[in-house]
């Protein structure tokens, strides 16, 4: 059962460092995407603030992902050394 386990807070893991790699790869290319944009269109002004998204949930969601994971991988850990300490 502890591998089930052991597999599920890798996944999580993984989960949580993608969706802060994505999160942060939109923030800096959105802006960015927003400016080419508005070169091809040529319409009014350029303001970078207008092109900023909050992306404070992804984050959340991400370290959260990370956190449970982690916990998970740490009581696994502590399991397994108190039953090799009682069986050893």
């Amino acid at each position: 059962m502890s591998k089930v386990w052991t597999i599920f807070s890798l996944i999580f893991i993984l989960f949580g460092v993608t969706i802060l790699f994505i999160s942060n790869l939109l923030e800096a290319l959105v802006p960015k995407l927003g400016f080419a944009a508005f070169q091809v269109a040529a319409a009014g002004e350029y303001i970078p603030e207008n092109y900023e998204m909050d992306l404070s949930s992804n984050y959340l969601l991400g370290s959260l992902c990370i956190l449970f994971g982690v916990g998970v991988l740490i009581t696994i850990w502590q399991d397994y050394l108190s039953m090799v300490k009682k069986h050893g």
